[in-house]
């Protein structure tokens, strides 16, 4: 094992990675099977000693019967490939799935997801020296890996595997870079080839004390989160480019982190290609409050004796937005910047937050946003700023985003400025992804935003979202260029149109699924829709209204497009468990 002095030399610099564990010294594999707490063949007993009953001793193995091996082809996806410096065991959802004592070769084991949030465990041990643990899980919707993702603590509760345990006061892993990256050791025996996987461990790389690792995700997201794969119309060539890669991919890629709102601003404002993580945290982007001319609007009969204060646009007065409305004064206070092409954006842990940014994308293209919280866009007042406002761009994907207590709309893809004469065009290959759209907010009449997203672009897909608390028009369709497809998305407490579609788009509706909906769709004479309805046990949108009818709309669409991707719609029946994976911050719920 390495003396103190070596210790020192392995410590983590500015400079580049270095190994935070201990030497290795390889020993044989321990192939080890427990049926009922028992080892069916001889486990080592200093394994047993040292993690106690997370190992063969763990009654929550009762009577069924575990077994984990090395690797001898690469990992199909629900199987795992595990290894940890030096004695380790591993579980998933509570169960001990694998064990080891040798840091030198991988283990295997079967790692059954279930649908939706799913937890890794691992208690570490080091005789002489500090801890380390690799993880690479495959699944369907992308690899599930170690990096500084998790969470890791130096006491070691004893229930600390059991997928309801509260983790939220443990600090991140620090990650010393990817296996094959490494020149200390490039290559454990059994280990994908292709792995990302990146060694963690704990802040302090002198600590001997036992550590525990936590990850809570979602079965089918990426969980890999500054490597995403694109997809919808995001995904499709146009305009100049194959696809969206945002800052592109390691390790030829520079990865940065933006530890301050000036820092963020500073790394977006130009082109150059950047991968930058936010920590967990707010990033605070108000200003000094500024005084601004406004209108008291009543709220109506709908919730009557109160008003809402909007901020009056395009050179409307008062009377024009209610005969009863008064003139008032107000300040606002959000801060205003936009994001340069070629970015990937994403929040760390639980998920970044952006508080009172609005976020322009103006002629920008081939940006990524993920794990991120924009909230508190003067959320006092209507019309005062979008949480993220899109024109003239494309090649954008948002995922796994939040969005709540915004004053104009969460995203709001506007048509090019008049100021261009012309030569800008509509926004266009976009994607928005499992987010989260919360329009629930108090200073509003009903405690509900008017409407949550105003798309007037091209090319737009729209799934796995969740839309709720809207007063209307969860998201608006506008424009004759429009292209929108949305599937597997959920609405919930919408009192008007969820979806509302006007000026001669097409829209293409699938598996999506309203909770206390007014109505589902609407569209003007000039507009198609294509929405099958709940008769279609694979396509079909469906209703928790019992007597709302969601007839279905055959128009034909999307005959004009020349290229389409590949999409997998799930099930309406599943649809409704899109509210418990959408988001930011799914991993830690």
């Amino acid at each position: 094992m390495l003396s103190p002095s070596d210790m020192n030399r392995l410590a983590p610099a500015s400079h580049g990675p270095r190994p935070p564990f201990a030497a290795f010294r390889p020993r044989p594999a321990a192939a080890v099977r427990c049926n009922n707490g028992r080892s069916a063949s001889k486990a080592p007993s200093r394994v047993c000693l040292a993690v106690g009953r997370a190992y063969c001793g763990d009654p929550r193995l009762h009577a069924r019967s575990l077994a984990w091996s090395r690797p001898r082809a690469p990992p199909a996806p629900g199987t795992l490939v595990v290894s940890g410096d030096d004695l380790w065991a591993l579980y998933l959802n509570g169960v001990l799935i694998a064990g080891g004592d040798d840091a030198s070769v991988a283990q295997i084991a079967n790692a059954p997801l279930l649908p939706g949030r799913n937890v890794l465990a691992a208690r570490v041990v080091n005789r002489s020296g500090p801890e380390g643990l690799l993880v690479d899980l495959p699944t369907a919707g992308g690899r599930v890996i170690s990096n500084g993702e998790w969470k890791v603590s130096s006491s070691v509760p004893v229930d600390f595997m059991d997928p309801s345990f509260n983790d939220r006061g443990w600090t991140l892993a620090t990650s010393y870079g990817r296996l094959h990256d490494l020149s200390w050791r490039p290559h454990i025996d059994g280990f994908p080839a292709d792995s990302t996987a990146e060694w963690i461990a704990g802040p302090d790389v002198r600590a001997t004390t036992p550590l525990a690792f936590r990850l809570s995700f979602t079965s089918g997201d990426l969980v890999d989160r500054a490597e995403p794969t694109a997809n919808g119309f995001a995904s499709l060539p146009g305009r100049g480019l194959a696809t969206t890669t945002g800052g592109g991919r390691p390790p030829s890629a520079t990865v940065t982190t933006a530890t301050t709102a000036a820092n963020l601003l500073a790394l977006v404002s130009d082109d150059v290609p950047r991968i930058i993580h936010v920590p967990e945290g707010v990033l605070d982007f108000h200003t000094a409050p500024r005084l601004v001319a406004a209108c008291l609007v009543p709220c109506g009969p709908g919730d009557p004796g109160r008003s809402i204060v909007q901020v009056p646009v395009a050179g409307r007065i008062c009377t024009e937005l209610d005969p009863a409305a008064t003139i008032t004064t107000v300040t606002r206070d959000e801060g205003r910047f936009s994001i340069g092409s070629n970015k990937t954006i994403v929040g760390d842990g639980a998920g970044a937050t952006l508080s009172g940014a609005n976020i322009g994308f103006r002629g920008s293209s081939n940006i990524i946003l993920r794990n991120l919280i924009f909230q508190d866009v003067n959320p006092t007042l209507l019309e005062a700023s979008d949480a993220l406002t899109i024109e003239n761009a494309h090649h954008i994907w948002i995922d796994h985003c939040t969005f709540k207590r915004f004053s104009d709309d969460a995203i709001d893809v506007i048509l090019p400025s008049q100021s261009s004469g012309g030569t800008d065009e509509v926004s266009s290959y976009l994607t928005f992804s499992w987010n989260h759209f919360d329009g629930g907010n108090p200073a509003n009449c009903s405690g509900r935003h008017p409407g949550l997203s105003n798309l007037k672009g091209a090319l737009i897909t729209a799934h796995h979202n969740w839309y709720e608390q809207s007063l209307n028009v969860a998201p608006t369709l506008r424009g004759a260029l429009l292209r929108f497809h949305g599937f597997n998305n959920a609405f919930s407490h919408v009192q008007g149109v969820a979806v509302n579609l006007a000026g001669g788009g097409q829209a293409l509706m699938e598996s999506n699924w309203f909770d206390d909906v007014g109505t589902p769709f609407s569209k003007d004479g000039a507009s198609l829709l294509s929405a099958p309805g709940p008769g279609d046990p694979f396509r079909g949108n469906v209703s928790t209204r019992p007597t709302q009818a969601l007839e279905p709309s055959a128009d034909a669409v999307f005959s004009d497009l020349a290229a389409f991707y590949p999409y997998t719609l799930d099930p309406p029946s599943s649809v409704s468990s899109v509210p418990g994976m959408a988001g930011a911050g799914v991993q830690v719920r």
